[in-house]
């Protein structure tokens, strides 16, 4: 496993475990947004609802990766920045 590998594995997990810790206020308006969602797809025919759902399927994975190199590069910008105040001491 490459250093990149390790440090993308290390980033997912910790990822994960702020979605995991965060705050439960926003929780309700998310489970509104799905019974909504839920309720529109039902009302669609079934080939419309299985689009859609590949729709947001994708959506997801494309906003995951999206906010893993968020992350990553803000990661990479906190070492930059350690480094160059070490070098300034």
């Amino acid at each position: 496993m490459s250093v990149e590998d390790l440090l993308d594995q290390v980033i997912c997990e910790r990822i994960e475990m702020l979605l995991n810790a965060r705050p439960e206020g926003p929780v309700p308006k998310e489970a509104g947004f799905e019974h909504k969602m839920e309720g529109l797809l039902e009302q669609l025919g079934k080939e419309w609802k299985e689009e859609m759902e590949t729709f947001w399927d994708d959506w997801i994975a494309r906003c995951a990766d999206e906010n893993r190199y968020l992350y990553f590069a803000g990661v990479k910008d906190g070492f930059r920045i350690y480094r160059m105040m070490l070098e300034n001491k």
